[in-house]
């Protein structure tokens, strides 16, 4: 009988249109991630191609988590489908035996299923042959990129996802059941990723994954561009290890299943509560709302008082059934697991915890919670409209004395109260949390905001929705379908095609970040506006579903539309026009907003609009302007307003050997800008005035002059007016204004402007574009410096600040004088040295901490409440100012200055001693002293050690101009921390930084340059600057090294054109290093470098004088990478290479080595006994796998 269920199953789903939908939808999604550009979900990046056996390998693993919706579909309703159509009795009474029905069954499915899925590399496959992908991002046809994930992600994931369905299904004959086990899935997925996140848990979190995506992450998060477009998953790792695992779990939960597994129409005691739920929820909401009106001798009544009362009953008994269901219960556990997990390790910076303050703490819970709140609401809507229809009561209470709309209303209030129930749970989660994690400065009021005035409305609209579609389908599986297919259209699909206006986004308003100094800020408005439009909406689809609510036998379309005819009354044709007159109001007002008064740019006209300014001004590109000498500026903020005054002056003189009679300049955010006025001490002809751009073009009559000068006037408005789709501009803000000198008007042509992408550049048909100079290009060193760029060398500053009366206003330099004049306070700048023309503007409700360091004053402005980490900060300021004083020359200021300014961005930036710095890191970081790293001391040190490097030497805008900057900055913060907390200490800094690194090649989107010709590259200049300067100071000795960067510092200080570039701090450095060394720092600097180092075995043996004589055998690989990752293994070595021991992941001993050979030898006696030993344990190499490197010695035989 085997034969004949399987093969019935089969030809029942082969029948079935919706199998060929399942195939259709896999196809379709799948051939539009690899044929247009909109959705990357593959990793088809750069130069890896759209085909690649990567790129299709993590194509298939994605969708399988769209495709547990699919497989829970198919493979779980076998059994319980036999229950739903009632006619389990009679296969129970065949000579069917249990075993062909259980297998059967199941085989059969899940030939279906792996048969629909293979959807997806039919759908790869035809996207790489379309005409209009770029050729250039195709690779040859390779069958194994193909089979490889049919193999190891299709047949053992519908499997697993499949065998899990089957058993719920069966066992609970529940969909609800079914639908939770893909829960279970999806939260095992999501926490196997906020713990991926963590060096030290990644492991074990692609163990977790049981689809086997974070296991593939694992695996692949070193893999080059090459590596990745040519190299298959080996089964022989953890991606073997955890579909094993995994494969093994749902073999036992499935062989248990059909034991427990009851052939006969009572269902197992193990789930026998089910059926008791099912049993005692067979009352209706309708029956309970008119049981009253049954009483004999009573006369109906049916005034207004009688509809409250049926609404009330019907809003209790549906309330109670949602809260008393045990999946409703099961998914908010799941849910509140999974909110639990990602409040302790979500917001982590390598590896520290964030203070559990409220923004943080109600922006993570908002965003990990609201998944499972669309859940809930998609499905728990569908059963209350298909609630009396699914216990086969419905003709009875359709018949019942209860008007529809009354029904409903009680449904949808039943929902709405669950909605918000469960933001409470959130909110006390939350609060709970940080009362464990010892924190009490709670803010009900912010997560009232964010959980109730931000999302709660979003919710209601989407139930308002559901209730429309179902009652429209009147299919219950494809209400689910319909709802679900646009809530992923609508928050991922949309939004990456860049279609992001938020007036046909369902539910759609402006992303709102919390902060603890801004609060909800100006977001407030907008997303009141929308929250009305969007309720207004919800209105409009409840009516819907209240005229096409089934309440006959007949749900014919024909019956339906016949009965909405008949039931309308004055008060329903008045309601449609009256709610559709209000909802094209309201869009009407926001569209005036958003699009009117302010610019809504979606991503296609952003593109063009680069394009074009490229394709227009590009000429003007190599124009010679005058240079700015002096800047005078009077800047007032009115916060409240979010309005800014700026008048200002130039000094312009032509620094060059020819005449100038050209001035170009161009304003940014030019749409906020009003009464503009600029004006030029010399008489100027117009050429072109592009007001959209901002970019204009003058003649001068008579021309500027070699040495000459020359003075600009400017003088405008900006006005933020109305409100924006997105929220607008976070620079100018009601407490926390941050914004920088671009501001002012910028000199010459923009090259920031155009488009970088190279496959966008293509795209448009534009000319390759370098992403730096050439070192070569001595044409760049003339007259630019990467940070001014073609605007200025150094300049005299002075500035005027005013702000609303109770906040401080900032800018770089001396506080020459302060006043108070009607209502507002003045602060006027300047500065008593010259400085880059790279400055900021800075406004909020600041509290202030003073210190000093010899004769430079101390001063840490920020947030009432946020003075967790400040004199973390005030030490590391003093330790860098005395390294780098110490090291490499006098510091130029009088004073330091760390600003505070909201957590929309999360970095820190150096201007001319005023640092700006993020409430989002160093502010609120919760540093355990014994176990993190100290990441405050990190970027105040690397911030503070810029005002050096960037602030007295800066490079030509050429390749390596940032490792004169970022990277010494990085290595003068690693030297800070390492005199403060020991080597030991940064060995976990190191790992994260190999780690980011790594992980940062293989998104390379052009090519991986050696650090010495990094092209503005952050994973490089950043990561692999630490690294090798840090392995260089180890090499040649803390001393040498900062010699030669003192030398450099010395010869280029403060100097104007021709500027430095990497090839003369290079120099320097070499100059410091013995002949015997300089192939090593080649390494570093001039070459992609990587090392495989392996401890292959570690033995000890006690000696007399009860010591420990370790012998290790280890081995060493060199090899050289080119710009796409391909390896080639170095011929010799000259290696000086630490070996070492470990206990409690402290370091008890280390020395060099020096290797010339792959296979080498050491021993070295302990006084104990240590966990492990083996190669470089601080991690100072560059090595792709550093989990063979340890070993734990064993006694030698």
């Amino acid at each position: 009988m085997f034969w004949e269920i399987f093969k019935f199953e089969i030809l029942y789903r082969i029948k079935r249109p919706a199998t060929y939908a399942y195939f259709g939808i896999m196809l379709l999604m799948c051939f539009l991630f690899i044929s247009t550009d909109a959705i990357q979900i593959g990793g088809s990046v750069g130069m890896v191609f759209k085909n690649s056996p990567f790129v299709i390998y993590r194509t298939v693993l994605v969708m399988n988590i769209f495709a547990a919706l699919i497989c829970s579909a198919i493979m779980g309703v076998p059994v319980f489908r036999d229950f739903d159509h009632q006619i389990h009795e009679i296969y129970y009474t065949t000579p069917v035996s249990k075993r062909a029905y259980w297998f059967g069954r199941f085989a059969g499915s899940y030939v279906v299923t792996v048969l629909v899925l293979c959807g997806m590399l039919a759908g790869i496959f035809l996207g790489t042959l379309m005409p209009w992908v770029d050729a250039a991002r195709i690779a040859p046809f390779n069958w194994a990129a193909y089979w490889q994930p049919f193999v190891q992600s299709i047949l053992p994931n519908a499997f697993i996802l499949g065998s899990l369905f089957f058993i719920s299904g069966a066992l609970s004959r529940s969909m609800l059941v079914i639908y939770i086990q893909g829960i279970v899935f999806l939260v095992l997925y999501l926490i196997s990723n906020t713990l991926i996140g963590d060096v030290d848990n990644s492991y074990t979190a692609a163990l977790l994954d049981p689809l086997g995506l974070n296991s593939f992450g694992y695996i692949t998060r070193y893999w080059t561009p090459s590596e990745k477009n040519t190299q298959l998953i080996s089964l022989v790792s953890v991606i073997g290890l955890n579909r094993l695992l995994w494969v093994g779990v749902a073999s036992v939960l499935f062989l248990l299943a059909y034991r427990w597994f009851s052939f006969s129409a009572a269902a197992p005691v193990l789930f026998g509560w089910f059926r008791k739920n099912r049993q005692a929820t067979t009352a209706t909401p309708a029956a309970v709302a008119a049981h009253g009106n049954f009483l004999t001798g009573v006369q109906p009544v049916y005034n207004t008082a009688a509809v409250i009362t049926q609404w009330w009953a019907v809003t209790r008994f549906e309330l109670v059934s949602i809260l008393k269901s045990v999946p409703f219960l099961a998914i908010v556990f799941l849910g509140v697991f999974n909110l639990v997990i990602n409040l302790l390790y979500a917001n982590r910076l390598y590896g520290v915890q964030t203070l559990p303050v409220t923004s943080t703490m109600a922006q993570t819970a908002t965003d990990t919670f609201s998944l499972f709140m669309i859940i809930i609401l998609v499905f728990y809507t569908g059963e209350l409209v298909w609630r009396e229809r699914s216990v086969r009561i419905s003709q009875i209470s359709d018949a019942l004395p209860i008007r529809q709309n009354t029904l409903l209303a009680g449904k949808f209030t039943a929902m709405v109260v669950v909605l918000a129930l469960l933001q409470l749970v959130v909110m006390f989660t939350a609060i709970i949390m940080q009362a464990i994690q010892g924190y009490y400065h709670f803010d009900p009021a912010m997560y009232l905001n964010a959980l109730f005035v931000r999302d709660l409305w979003s919710f209601v609209v989407w139930v308002c929705f559901a209730f429309a579609v179902h009652t429209l389908a009147n299919n219950k599986f494809a209400g689910h379908g319909i709802v679900i297919l646009l809530a992923i259209l609508n928050s991922i699909v949309f939004r990456v095609m860049g279609w992001w206006h938020n007036l046909y986004l369902i539910g759609g308003s402006p992303s709102v970040t919390l902060s603890e100094m801004n609060g909800f800020g100006h977001f407030l408005t907008p997303t009141l506006w929308f929250g009305a439009y969007w309720l207004i909406f919800g209105a409009i689809m409840l009516l819907i579903a209240s005229n096409w609510w089934v309440r006959s036998a007949e749900t014919g379309f024909g019956a339906r539309l016949r009965q909405v005819r008949l039931a309308k009354s004055a008060q329903n044709k008045l309601a449609l026009p009256v709610l559709a007159g209000l909802f094209v109001l309201c869009g009407g007002f926001i569209y005036y907003n958003t699009n009117i008064l302010n610019t809504y740019e979606g991503k296609k006209t952003s593109e063009l609009n680069s394009v074009n300014y490229e394709k227009q001004y590009k000429q003007y590109e190599n124009t010679p302007q005058p240079r700015i000498q002096r800047v005078l500026t009077d800047v007032a903020i009115y916060p409240n307003e979010r309005q800014l005054h700026i008048k200002g002056s130039y000094v312009l003189k032509n620094t060059g050997l020819q005449p100038i009679d050209t001035l170009v300049y161009q304003l940014y955010n030019n749409r906020h800008l009003q009464q503009t006025n600029i004006t030029v001490s010399v008489p100027l002809q117009p050429v072109l005035k592009d007001t959209l751009q901002g970019f204009y073009v003058f003649k001068m009559p008579e021309p500027l002059l070699p040495g000459d000068s020359m003075q600009m006037n400017f003088e405008y408005r900006l006005v933020n007016k109305g409100f924006e789709n997105d929220g607008g501009s976070t620079d100018i803000v009601y407490n926390g204004t941050f914004f920088n000198n671009s501001y002012m008007p910028l000199l010459g042509y923009q090259p920031d402007a155009e488009l970088t992408d190279p496959d966008l550049r293509r795209k448009y048909k534009l000319p390759q574009r370098p992403r730096l100079y050439a070192m070569a290009d001595t044409t760049r060193y003339s007259n630019q410096n990467y940070l001014s760029g073609n605007t200025a060398d150094w300049i005299h500053y002075q500035t005027t600040v005013s702000t609303s009366a109770d906040q401080i206003a900032i800018a770089p330099g001396y506080l020459q004088k302060e006043w108070t004049e009607n209502n507002r306070r003045y602060f006027k700048y300047s500065m008593d040295s010259k400085i880059l023309n790279f400055y900021s503007f800075l406004s909020a409700r600041y509290e202030v901490k003073k210190d000093k360091w010899n004769d430079v004053n101390i001063e840490i402005y920020y947030h009432k409440g946020h003075n967790y980490n400040i004199d973390k900060m005030i030490d590391a300021i003093k330790r860098t100012l005395t390294y780098c004083t110490t090291w490499f020359g006098p510091y130029q200021h009088k004073q330091v200055r760390i600003l505070e300014f909201p957590r929309y961005a999360s970095f820190a930036q150096s201007f001319p001693n005023t640092i700006p710095y993020s409430e989002g890191i160093g502010f609120v970081l919760d540093i355990d002293p014994e176990n993190d790293i100290d990441m405050t001391c990190y970027i105040t040190s690397h911030e503070v050690a810029h005002q050096w490097w960037g602030h007295q030497v800066v490079g030509a805008p050429v390749q390596g101009a940032t490792v004169m900057s970022e990277s010494l900055a990085q290595y003068t913060a690693l030297m800070v921390m390492q005199q403060q907390f020991g080597k030991n200490k940064m060995s976990k800094f190191l790992r994260y930084e190999l780690d980011r690194y790594l992980r940062a090649r293989g998104a390379e989107r052009e090519k991986e340059q050696p650090l010495l010709l990094n092209e503005n590259q952050q994973y490089i200049h950043y990561q692999k600057g630490s690294l090798s300067m840090y392995a260089l100071q180890d090499l040649i000795g803390e001393q040498a090294t900062n010699t030669g960067i003192r030398n450099y510092l010395n010869r280029f200080k403060f100097s104007g054109p021709p500027y430095s570039n990497a090839y003369q701090f290079y120099h320097e450095l070499m100059a410091q290093t013995p002949d015997t060394l300089k192939n090593n720092v080649e390494d570093l600097f001039a070459r992609i470098t990587l090392f495989d180092n392996q401890c292959r075995d570690a033995q000890y043996e006690k000696t007399p004088d009860g010591n420990y004589l370790l012998r290790l055998k280890l081995t060493t690989r060199k090899l050289y990478a080119d710009s796409l990752g391909q390896e080639q293994e170095a011929k010799l070595l000259n290696e000086w290479i630490e070996v070492g021991a470990v206990n409690n992941k402290e370091v008890i001993f280390s020395k060099r080595v020096h290797v010339t050979q792959p296979d080498w030898e050491v021993t070295f006696t302990l006084p104990q006994l240590p966990e492990k030993a083996g190669i470089d344990p601080l991690h100072k190499i560059i090595d792709r796998n550093l989990d063979d490197n340890l070993k734990t010695p064993v006694a030698q035989e």
